[in-house]
């Protein structure tokens, strides 16, 4: 009966280490990028509060945080 064998030859590579990457971007140009972002995550979060204000003012009981799959963040 023939046997088989597979030899594997592992070598360890530092190319994910972070002194090996080149950032392509300053932290100022990713600020700069996501501040629409940021700043239309806050008018709907301001709309979305006004929204639950409505819905109280008219008895309404909107869903509750807790309830919610949504998890909110700080940004």
């Amino acid at each position: 009966m023939a046997e088989n064998r597979v030899a594997l030859i592992l070598v360890d590579y530092p190319w994910n280490c972070p002194q090996h990457i080149t950032p392509r971007f300053t932290e100022d140009q990713i600020q700069k990028a996501l501040a629409f972002i940021e700043r239309r995550v806050r008018e709907l979060q301001q709309d979305n509060e006004r929204l639950r204000e409505e819905l109280a003012r008219l008895g309404a009981r909107p869903k509750t945080a807790e309830h919610s799959t949504y998890k909110e963040s700080t940004l």
